[in-house]
C-alpha cells in the first residue's frame, strides 16, 4: 500500500487504516519504505495501538518520529538508547534510510505497560512502565501516515501482520 502526502497542517493529510487487535497484548510486523529518511526531528506518526471503543480513542502509543524514530504517548517519548533528546543537551535522531525496505516489529502490551520496537530483527526500544498509566486495554492497531508537522513524503507498507505472538522478519 502506498500512502502519499502533501505538506500541510496538523492532521490535514491524515491517512491511517485501523484493524482490531487480537488481544490487549499483541505484536505487529510490517515492511515500510519512504522516499524521505525516516526519523525527522518533527513529530509524525506511522503506526499506533489505541484503546477505547473507537480507533482514535485514548489510550494510545504511537510508533513515530520525534527527534528520530521513537514511541510517543501524549508527548512522553521513548527513543533507542543513546538517541533522541540527550541528557547532556542536544539531539541525536535515530534514522532509517530512505528508499530502503525496513522490517518493523512492534509489541504492544497495555496491561504490562511494555512497548517494544525491533527493526530488522534488532531490538531498538524496550519501553517498560510506559506509558505511565493505561486506562483501557488496546483494542486497535492503526498504520499509515499522520503528518502532524507536514513532512511531504511517499510511504509504502507491505506484508502487514497483527497477531497475539511475535511475527519475525523474514
Amino acid at each position: 500500500m502506498k500512502l502519499g502526502t502533501e505538506a500541510g497542517t496538523s492532521g490535514s493529510s491524515y491517512k491511517m487504516l485501523a484493524v482490531p487487535a487480537p488481544n490487549a497484548t499483541f505484536w505487529v510486523r510490517f515492511y515500510m519504505r519512504s522516499d524521505v529518511e525516516l526519523g525527522n526531528p518533527e513529530h509524525n506518526v506511522f503506526a499506533m495501538a489505541s484503546g477505547g471503543p473507537m480507533p482514535n480513542d485514548s489510550p494510545f502509543v504511537e510508533f513515530a518520529e520525534d527527534v528520530g524514530i521513537a514511541f510517543n504517548a501524549s508527548d512522553v517519548v521513548r527513543w533507542p538508547t543513546g538517541f533522541g533528546r540527550l541528557s547532556g543537551g542536544g539531539t541525536m535522531p535515530y534514522t532509517l534510510a530512505k528508499d530502503t525496505w525496513h522490517c518493523i516489529e512492534l509489541a504492544f502490551d497495555s496491561a504490562g505497560r511494555v512497548q517494544q520496537l525491533f527493526v530488522g530483527g534488532t531490538q531498538l526500544i524496550n519501553a517498560t512502565d510506559y506509558p505511565a498509566t493505561v486506562s483501557a486495554p488496546y483494542k486497535f492497531f492503526k498504520f499509515g501516515y499522520n503528518p502532524l508537522h507536514g513532512v511531504a513524503r511517499q510511504i509504502w507498507y507491505d506484508d502487514v501482520a497483527v497477531a497475539p505472538t511475535r511475527i519475525n522478519c523474514r
